[in-house]
């Protein structure tokens, strides 16, 4: 199992906790109080390329709703989708992520996860081309209007449905020869 590479640090002497940046985006707090008992305090999961959309889920009654008040998604070039809230309550209809209080599912889109590194210090990578050359990620997405379907598009022309009460891929269809820049669903009347 490969892990990722720390690269910033920061100890705060008072607590005795230390933060640790890693190189896939991630930030772990660390109480080191106690050697022989090392704990986690905090961590959070962020996207490890760019974030190319976000979408507020729409608030419905409790009993129809798939995902907590206060819940909004993200896609982005690492080739996954993350549902996150910024409730703090007790509902919560997906199960919530042991590594970040506020991300509760992530879709991965494919199973190539090199799109997860920090493609920035790769080998064997032109210099001037950067992040902008690869034609991958997930570049556009709509809930439905009636919350049970989310609608994505990604940089190599597919389109997918996701259900959203188990974050499960529904259809997939191979569309356009490029990205799909702007989708829409729509409305119900």
């Amino acid at each position: 199992m490969a892990y990722p590479d720390a690269i910033a640090l920061a100890y705060d002497a008072c607590n005795h906790w230390l933060c640790c940046v890693y190189k896939d985006h991630s930030i772990y707090v660390w109480d080191i109080g106690d050697l022989q008992n090392i704990r986690k305090v905090w961590s959070d999961l962020f996207h490890s390329s760019f974030v190319w959309s976000i979408e507020v889920y729409p608030e419905f009654e409790e009993w129809r709703s798939y995902l907590p008040p206060g819940s909004f998604l993200t896609c982005s070039s690492d080739n996954t989708i993350r549902a996150w809230t910024l409730e703090s309550g007790s509902i919560r209809p997906i199960e919530g992520n042991t590594y970040s209080t506020t991300l509760l599912k992530i879709i991965y889109v494919d199973n190539n996860m090199q799109h997860l590194q920090d493609s920035s210090s790769m080998p064997n990578q032109n210099k001037n081309m950067g992040h902008l050359d690869i034609k991958s990620g997930v570049r556009v997405m709509q809930v439905s209007p009636d919350g049970k379907h989310l609608a994505s598009g990604d940089r190599g022309g597919t389109l997918r449905i996701h259900e959203l009460q188990f974050m499960q891929e529904v259809a997939k269809v191979e569309a356009h020869d490029s990205e799909v820049l702007c989708l829409e669903y729509s409305k119900p009347e």
